[in-house]
């Protein structure tokens, strides 16, 4: 489940807030999140909604 291990990488990466420079906290704060089509099709609403720290789990073990 790569797209469940990244979306755990991204809740753990800084927060940018530049009021004075909003195309920099746009360009660091957006991330593309995607996975092959199989894969999407695969997850059920309960895989996508649980909680990153399970998924972060299992991405160390793999």
């Amino acid at each position: 489940m790569r797209l469940l291990r990244y979306i755990a990488e991204v809740a753990d990466e800084p927060f940018v807030l530049d009021p004075a420079n909003p195309e920099n906290e746009q360009r660091e704060n957006t991330w593309l999140l995607d996975s092959p089509a199989v894969e999407r099709a695969g997850l059920t609403t309960a895989e996508v909604s649980a909680c990153p720290s399970s998924a972060t789990e299992s991405s160390t073990r793999t």
